[in-house]
């Protein structure tokens, strides 16, 4: 009975691990496009234009910034989460100032 709890769990553990893996790779992805189109001197100029720059500072963006800034933790899904957090609210900026602070 207890090496088929020990399984399970093994099982379980195996799981999270896969979907912690899944998830890294879908944030990174977006991570990525979301940097790559950071770059891109349109945006670079709309952002210096707009009164929504102090907000995206505020939400990590920067021409240099280094998309690996993480919050390290032992619990590979609340890290995944915060990224997650971060990427929406930088997206919710960026579609701000693509319509003019009307989205």
């Amino acid at each position: 009975m207890l090496q088929m709890l020990q399984q399970k769990q093994l099982g379980i553990k195996q799981q999270e691990a896969d979907f912690c893996d899944s998830q890294n790779k879908i944030i990174t992805a977006h991570e990525n496009c979301v940097g790559a189109l950071l770059q891109e001197p349109l945006v670079q100029y709309l952002m210096a234009g707009s009164n929504q720059l102090i907000i995206a500072q505020c939400v990590g963006f920067s021409p240099n910034a280094n998309s690996d800034d993480r919050i390290p933790s032992e619990d590979g899904i609340a890290e995944l989460k915060h990224r997650s957090k971060m990427l929406d609210k930088q997206i919710e900026v960026l579609c701000k100032i693509f319509t003019g602070g009307q989205a």
